[in-house]
C-alpha cells in the first residue's frame, strides 16, 4: 500500500526553484507541485512544461490535504512572501 505524497508548493521558481523541481520530477514516483511564480516568462515555462502554475501563493498552497511550502526566493523577497 503507497502512502499518498504531500502537494509540494513552490513560491518561486527562478533557477533555484527550477532546480528542485526538475530533482523531485525525476525521482520514481514524484509528488503534485504547484507553483507561483510572479515573472511572466518564468511563470509561461512552467506552464509550457505542463505545471500548475499559479498568480497567487493562497492559490498554491491546497485547501485540504497535506502539503510542504518551499520558499525559494531571493532572501530580500522573503518578507512579502509571508505577508
Amino acid at each position: 500500500m503507497s502512502v499518498p505524497l504531500p502537494t509540494v508548493c513552490f513560491i518561486g521558481a527562478g533557477n533555484m526553484g527550477s532546480a528542485i523541481i526538475s530533482g523531485i520530477e525525476a525521482s520514481d514516483n514524484p509528488p503534485s507541485i504547484r507553483i507561483c511564480e510572479p515573472y511572466a516568462p518564468t511563470a509561461q515555462k512552467h506552464k509550457d512544461a505542463g505545471r500548475s502554475v499559479f498568480d497567487n501563493a493562497k492559490d498554491t498552497i491546497p485547501t485540504s490535504g497535506p502539503a510542504i511550502v518551499v520558499l525559494a526566493v531571493k532572501p530580500q523577497m522573503i518578507a512579502g512572501c509571508a505577508e
